[in-house]
């Protein structure tokens, strides 16, 4: 056997992956939900950390925390007693007529014969885990075993995973289970996912890395990925800070490399620190990839960037509700694990560099400036079904603090196009909008144009972001000279906001 093989081993979960519990039920599920619901209420939980929470784990971990940070040392002990006991019924219940599937023991000796070493990781616990092993002879295929009373959170955080390979000593590691739980919790460590689903006609609406109807799948597949993840190690020098005074010497160094890639990030932390919250993960001391939070909008806007292993560590920084996220198309896996209900758009990155430029002139476009201007625009965004109005006042000193150009036809402003935000190497446009009325005139192509010709005038290059499906508005900015560098999400969780 290799000696990198050796730095390879096998996590299985337990009950409905190894053998077959009353858990299959799902009116047993559902009867579990209510009841762990109703047992965290009534020792003090309050309600709003388990709204809108399905799942029986999930209301756990987010009450692990709570009370980490809110019960004193009596009131822990007191809750983790009654838990205890809550839980005992249902685990040992489940674990007492457990069936042993016929595929677990022929995959277990294979995998055993490959020479990996094999852990389990399971949410029930070390009793119920025994009382398992005990009717079906399964303790001897194991180097590792995780259960709920080794962890603070259960999966899918990849707490237990983590605990498992760290007592295995592996590099890599393939993880067997049967719930969505299971596929992120590998995925969160950096391990391969096997999802196993014995109900062939159960629709699965996760990602997992493979989905198996049988455990006789599996060494096939373990064989495949050896030579993969021997070359695959594990994170460990992976950290995670908040940008302050500390590191923020190094973080504008890492956005000044790719100014046009990190522009919103360059300039929220410069010029709009009392609004920017931005937390960067680095390693060996060199920035890998941030997520920073603006708040002075409406909602947050959120910008996530990083490979995919980065990404999954910063997006626990995200806001949890109701808030705009960019990323990379790449990252839309990691994004929906976090958030499956967010809605997403693509949009495409366009832009046009100096004198590459073509500028289309009216007398009808001038500059935003007065008080009379900000109530022209204010009626303007009132058309808008996706925001809401504001102030004339927050309109005048928006249009005071940005570059802003409109069109007007019979006095009345029909559309417009401003810069969010300038720099010396790039001017980002945006905000562009025109009444539904007034569409397909070529009054957006003029605005655009305005505020394209102020930014080329003060900047190297102008950049903006459209919907890929909006293909008037992408002709409309080929025109003037722009053209396609890339694509971005534009992911909405919560707010009904779209691009």
């Amino acid at each position: 056997m290799a000696r990198n093989e050796r730095l390879i081993a096998v996590l299985f979960d337990l009950e409905d992956t190894l053998v077959q519990t009353p858990w299959e039920d799902r009116r047993r599920v559902l009867e579990f939900r209510r009841h762990t619901r109703r047992k965290l209420l009534e020792l003090g939980i309050p309600p709003n950390i388990l709204e809108g929470i399905e799942r029986a784990t999930i209301m756990r971990n987010k009450s692990t925390e709570y009370v980490a940070e809110s019960f004193s040392e009596a009131e822990t002990k007191k809750f983790q007693q009654e838990m205890n006991a809550f839980l005992r019924f249902y685990e040992l219940d489940a674990a007492k007529n457990s069936k042993l599937f016929s595929d677990t023991i022929p995959t277990l000796e294979k995998i055993r014969k490959l020479g990996l070493k094999m852990g389990l990781v399971t949410n029930t616990s070390r009793e119920a885990a025994d009382t398992v092993f005990q009717l079906h002879g399964l303790e001897r295929y194991f180097d590792a075993v995780v259960t709920r009373e080794n962890v603070k959170k259960l999966k899918p955080d990849p707490e237990g995973v983590l605990l498992a390979i760290a007592k295995l000593r592996t590099k890599s590691f393939l993880m067997v289970g049967d719930l969505v739980h299971d596929a992120v919790a590998a995925e969160n460590a950096n391990g391969v996912s096997i999802i196993i689903k014995r109900n062939t006609e159960k629709k699965s609406d996760f990602h997992a890395d493979y989905f198996v109807h049988s455990l006789s799948e599996i060494p096939t597949i373990v064989q495949a990925n050896i030579g993969k993840m021997t070359e695959k190690r594990v994170n460990l020098t992976l950290t995670v800070e908040k940008v302050d005074e500390n590191n923020i010497q190094r973080i504008l160094d890492y956005l000044r490399s790719d100014v046009i890639r990190h522009v919103f990030a360059l300039y929220d932390i410069q010029y709009a620190p009392e609004h920017t919250t931005a937390y960067a993960a680095f390693e060996k001391g060199t920035p890998k990839g941030y997520i920073l939070i603006y708040t002075a909008m409406e909602y947050p806007s959120v910008i996530l960037e990083g490979e995919t292993n980065i990404a999954k560590k910063l997006i626990e920084y995200a806001p949890k509700s109701k808030f705009i996220m960019h990323a990379h198309p790449n990252l839309l896996p990691t994004v929906k694990i976090g958030f499956p209900s967010a809605k997403h758009y693509v949009e495409d990155w366009m832009l046009v560099r100096k004198g590459e430029a073509s500028y289309f002139h009216s007398e009808n476009v001038r500059k935003l400036h007065t008080e009379e201007d900000a109530s022209s625009l204010a009626m303007l965004i009132e058309s808008r079904k996706d925001h809401n109005a504001e102030s004339i006042k927050r309109y005048f000193d928006w249009i005071s603090k940005m570059p802003l150009y409109g069109v007007f036809i019979n006095s009345e402003l029909v559309s417009y196009a401003g810069s969010l935000v300038q720099l010396p190497q790039i001017w980002m446009i945006g905000g562009v909008y025109t009444n539904p009325k007034h569409r397909n005139k070529g009054y957006a192509t003029l605005a655009t144009s305005a505020i394209t010709k102020e930014a080329l005038k003060n900047a190297d290059t102008a950049a903006l972001f459209v919907r890929s499906d909006n293909h008037p508005a992408i002709k409309a900015y080929e025109k003037i000279g722009y053209s396609k560098i890339g694509e971005k999400l534009w992911v909405d969780v919560g707010t009904g906001l779209k691009p």
